[in-house]
């Protein structure tokens, strides 16, 4: 939640204070500045906020200083395998350690982690937590490359402390990361046993988003799907009426991605636009 993520060194002796005030003071009315999902003190938040508070290692770092482009530097931090010894070490040391917290924070229960930048490290994760299962969503990628640039540029405009990247800079580093990532994950799920992932196709999934999750429960062996069924009703009853962002997506922007993603069209099927 945004509480035990933002604060994570306090959060088990500050959070009901912080809560508090946050619910005096309204400082968490409206909407996420990237998707128009509602601020809640229950949202589900990435664990890199969390490791960005106690770490060096957190992609985030990048949006707060972007030094004008160069903050990219914060992108190699995602793929930590390929790091020197020391920044793993230095990782895992981190990440670890907030698993370890929220285990303890939620009584033992099995964690859903959703930091965007884990397709980076699947393999490395897989080898730190050997019973480790992954659910990959993936999407057209026209669409994840212009809701990644809206993302990079709305939470740098908030966050950063020194000069932004200039929105060419975003663009180009969205597509490189982008390319960078799937293949790399694409190796990395590919030697790893079929019952430990499942691959999700986003737009089937909001068609039938309750059958795609009984599915998941199902593939991974995973127990409780009749207990937690009320809860996803529930959930999906209060989110029927948001409304996604809508993007438009320009020639330039189309042949630049056309130019380095044909893989990914390949590979799940969608149809590149001409």
């Amino acid at each position: 939640d945004p509480v035990r993520t933002v604060s994570f060194n306090n959060c088990i002796l500050l959070k009901k204070p912080i809560e508090f005030a946050i619910k005096k003071m309204h400082l968490l009315n409206g909407a996420r500045p990237m998707d128009n999902l509602e601020y809640t003190l229950d949202l589900p938040m990435e664990e890199v906020f969390a490791q960005a508070t106690i770490s060096t290692q957190a992609i985030s770092h990048m949006l707060v200083f972007p030094d004008g482009g160069k903050g990219v530097k914060y992108i190699e931090t995602a793929f930590i395998d390929e790091q020197p010894e020391s920044k793993q070490k230095e990782w895992f040391r981190a990440y670890d350690y907030i698993l370890k917290k929220i285990t303890y924070l939620y009584k033992g229960k099995q964690l859903l982690l959703k930091t965007p930048e884990n397709p980076c490290r699947i393999g490395m994760l897989k080898k730190c937590y050997p019973g480790a299962k992954f659910i990959n969503i993936y999407r057209n990628p026209y669409t994840v490359v212009m809701s990644t640039i809206n993302m990079f540029t709305k939470e740098m405009g908030l966050f950063c402390l020194n000069e932004p990247a200039s929105h060419q800079v975003i663009e180009d580093v969205t597509i490189d990361l982008f390319e960078r990532i799937y293949k790399k994950a694409f190796r990395e799920l590919d030697a790893m046993p079929p019952e430990d992932y499942i691959d999700i196709k986003y737009e089937d999934f909001c068609k039938d988003p309750e059958g795609y999750v009984k599915q998941i429960y199902d593939h991974l062996g995973i127990d409780g799907f009749e207990e937690a069924k009320p809860y996803f009703d529930a959930y999906l009853e209060s989110q029927k009426n948001y409304q996604k962002n809508k993007f438009e997506l320009t020639p330039e922007l189309r042949d630049k991605i056309n130019a380095k993603l044909g893989f990914y069209f390949e590979h799940y099927g969608y149809e590149m636009q001409k």
